[in-house]
Formats: C-alpha cells, structure tokens, sequence
C-alpha cells in the first residue's frame, strides 16, 4: 500500500515538470519576438530544474549522504552545457559572415567551452547587438 502512494506521489510530482517543459517548447516553436522565446526558455529551465530536483530528492534517498556534491556538479555541468550550446546557436545564426568573425567566434565557443561562450556574451555580443541597430 505505501508503495503504491509512492509511486503515485512520483507521478505526481514527474507530471507537472514534464508539462511545463511541453508549454516551453510548443510556446519556442510559436514565438515571435525574443521576449516570448525567452519566457519559453524559462519555462523549460523551469520544467527541468523541478525534474532534476525530483531526482536528486529520489536519488538522495537511495545513495549515501556524500554523493549529494557531486549531483551538484552534474547539475551545474548540464546548466554549462546547455548555456554553451545556446550562445554557440546565437553565435552561428546571428553573427555577420563578414570578415570571418563567425568562423572565428564559433571556433573560440567550441575550443574554450564556457570560457569562450562567456567571452562571446561579454565581448562580442553587445558589439554585434549595437552594429545591429544602427
């Protein structure tokens, strides 16, 4: 009986992250307008922070207490991965081909990792956003 409430309690808590993380993606696909595309963004971030909270609470229960950093750095890994990939999608799509700042800019993002993808948004970034608005 008690595992039964268990393993509907779960459900219950796996259900709500999952749908949220639908909503950001259905609302990614139909945005227009990067405030819109940015609150979608939330939403997933939001819908897998509660999933990897609900499995670190599950794992938590099952695996000595001094495993719980290095949850934590996977955490903090996928968080990394995730920003990197993001600012190198932002790179390649929105970067100019002129004067090969694209190629170099993604070659920068891939060698350096987050360095790079850290550097881009500090550096590049507010350069490329005032360019564009001239």
């Amino acid at each position: 009986m008690t595992e039964a409430l268990g393993v509907l309690m779960f459900a219950g808590m796996l259900v709500p992250g999952i749908v949220i993380i639908a909503v950001g993606a259905v609302g990614l696909r139909r945005a227009r307008n990067v405030m819109r595309r940015g609150l979608s963004w939330l939403a997933i971030a939001v819908g897998a922070l509660l999933e990897v909270l609900l499995g670190v609470s599950v794992v938590s229960e099952q695996v000595p207490e001094n495993t719980l950093p290095l949850v934590s750095m996977v955490g903090i890994g996928v968080v990394g991965f995730i920003f990197w990939v993001t600012v190198l999608a932002d790179c390649l799509k929105n970067e100019s081909r002129k004067d090969n700042k694209r190629r170099v800019w993604a070659l920068v993002i891939v060698f350096t990792l987050v360095v790079g993808a850290v550097l881009y948004c500090l550096l590049r970034r507010p350069k490329r956003v005032a360019e564009l608005s001239r």
